[in-house]
């Protein structure tokens, strides 16, 4: 699911007001970097390897460098945006199935 636009404003000022306008790449040392906005990824916490849902899930956003593919994840509580993590734990409400009618 895309990040919703009003979140991804907030998220994108949060990282503007951090790192300033260009963001270079880590890797190709481009400024290429952009804020991935088809989702969330959560980067789960385990204490043995290939152990699944058990542990800790942080909350990031990706950035990918559009000229060489690195991705770097910003975890959402080191950008100050626990409010907005939690807010987006509230259930989706459900909709109603179709009737016949």
């Amino acid at each position: 699911m895309p990040i919703p636009p009003g979140d991804l404003a907030e998220i994108l000022g949060v990282i503007s007001q951090r790192f300033g306008g260009a963001r270079l790449c880590p890797v190709c040392e481009k400024a290429n970097l952009s804020l991935n906005d088809a989702g969330f990824v959560t980067v789960q916490v385990v204490d043995r390897p290939l152990q699944f849902f058990a542990g800790r899930g942080y909350p990031c956003v990706s950035m990918v460098c559009v000229n060489c593919g690195n991705t770097v994840l910003l975890n959402l509580y080191n950008l100050g945006l626990s409010a907005l993590v939690e807010r987006l734990r509230e259930p989706i409400p459900a909709t109603e199935p179709p009737t016949d009618g």
